[in-house]
């Protein structure tokens, strides 16, 4: 093709316009080629899947060869005619790449967000796996692909590790996606080996892979767009807390925590595709690429969250027989709502956090814990308006513990013996109670359920 475009640039026969599209071909079809070279296994199963570009670039090459044909004749005026042909083709080629590029980053980070929220070794495995087939490309040579497939399964294990984490702590929703989005940009940098070549000297280099890193994780840009999601998602969430509180059960808030990274994975993956092809930031193609990656990642999360979930709840099962009883909360507590962060011990030696917005209460025997705002609401009312004095309005499910057991509460982790009650709150979060504290409070009110 390269002597194709010399000709047609170098003689005067061949028109100004029709040379550049000419030139304008030429690059497509590279463009093209070195996209489909950089794909990695995971991307070329979706390319199986969904495979429009390839019709696009194939008609792209019949126009080539065609163009090579008339060149070797001679014959300028079929070429002056092929111009608009080629001009369409060029931008259905782009256009077909760029979709295709879309379905497949998109397709791919839905397996990986999806294996992530798998709980135990299930979960490890699988986005160990997916992480990996996501980072090798079957175009590089042997070496680089087992260097790749590497770094791909730490990638995808020390994600896993960080959204355990995450999720696990006391942090809202809105920061939970904020530290996914921000912490997952800084593994797929770090852990990318060609992040680590240095163009100038032509070769890898540590120094240059911490350099990027560095400046990946100080990007002013997509700090802002971090900014700017966790803001939207903490107002929305406030607005779906105080509108429909039993949306904010801790699957639903799996879900949305793994939304708002995408919202913002989305929106910065394309400011950065924009930067690297030189072109103008289209801000509504921006938004459209962060609402389709929230949707996605947001979906995805779905069946990890929900396996994972039912795996815990039988696992808490399994500490006692299975079934919960209701319980009614006799007495009255003082209330007052902290403007800081405090720690508390709870009856069983467990250090435990509240933060502020929080509500601590205090019993009648001088004993103070913390409750979230949004469950203080659900199960709290005031006896007298103004009097700061409260007592328990729902109901409590709980069941008795036959063995030692511990469980990630809000607040931290609350810790058991035999003959202790775990009880199961308004929003299936879980937390231990010592068996004298609950027994001299609570009073059971109904039958059994199995939950």
């Amino acid at each position: 093709m390269a002597d194709v475009i010399t000709t047609a640039q170098a003689g005067p026969q061949v028109s100004k316009e029709t040379a550049e599209a000419l030139l304008s071909m030429q690059n497509e079809i590279q463009q093209h080629q070195y996209a489909d070279s950089k794909r990695s296994y995971l991307g070329k199963a979706f390319d199986w899947v969904y495979g429009s570009d390839e019709k696009s670039f194939k008609q792209l090459e019949e126009i080539e060869q065609r163009v090579q044909n008339h060149v070797k004749k001679g014959d300028t005026d079929a070429l002056e005619k092929m111009r608009d042909e080629i001009n369409q083709a060029v931008d259905k080629d782009k256009k077909a790449l760029k979709w295709q590029g879309d379905i497949s980053q998109l397709g791919a980070a839905g397996l990986k967000i999806g294996s992530l929220f798998f709980g135990g070794k299930v979960g490890y495995i699988a986005s160990a796996g997916f992480f990996a087939a996501d980072e090798a490309k079957p175009e590089d040579k042997l070496g680089a692909q087992a260097l790749d497939l590497t770094l791909g399964a730490t990638k995808g294990v020390a994600f896993k590790f960080m959204l355990d984490k995450t999720l696990n702590s006391n942090m809202n929703i809105a920061l939970k996606g904020g530290a996914m989005s921000i912490g997952g940009r800084t593994l797929d940098t770090a852990l990318t080996r060609d992040n680590y070549y240095d163009q100038k000297q032509q070769g890898y280099s540590l120094w240059t892979g911490v350099k990027n890193t560095a400046a990946e994780m100080a990007n002013p840009e997509h700090l802002a767009v971090d900014a700017a999601v966790m803001g939207t998602a903490a107002l929305g969430g406030w607005a779906i807390g105080a509108a429909a509180p039993k949306l904010m059960t801790p699957f639903a808030q799996k879900i949305q925590t793994s939304a708002i990274s995408g919202a913002a994975r989305g929106a910065i993956s394309e400011l950065t595709a924009a930067r690297i092809a030189g072109e103008q930031v289209n801000w509504g193609r921006v938004g459209a690429k962060s609402l389709a990656t929230s949707v996605v990642y947001g979906f995805a999360a779905a069946p990890g969250a929900w396996y994972s979930d039912y795996q815990v709840q039988h696992q808490h099962d399994k500490a006692g027989d299975g079934n919960y009883y209701y319980f009614k909360k006799a007495g009255q507590v003082k209330a007052e709502q902290l403007t800081q962060n405090i720690e508390w011990k709870s009856t069983n030696g467990d250090t435990l956090t509240g933060q502020a917005g929080d509500w601590k209460l205090t019993g009648p025997d001088g004993s103070t814990w913390t409750v979230k705002p949004d469950i203080f609401a659900k199960t709290y009312g005031e006896v007298t308006p103004g009097s700061g004095v409260y007592e328990k309005t729902a109901l409590a499910r709980a069941m008795k513990l036959k063995t030692d057991y511990s469980v990630p509460s809000l607040e931290g982790t609350s810790s058991g013996r035999v003959g202790d009650y775990l009880i199961m709150g308004p929003n299936n979060e879980f937390y231990i109670v010592n068996a004298a504290k609950f027994e001299g409070m609570y009073t059971q009110v109904q039958q059994p359920g199995n939950n």
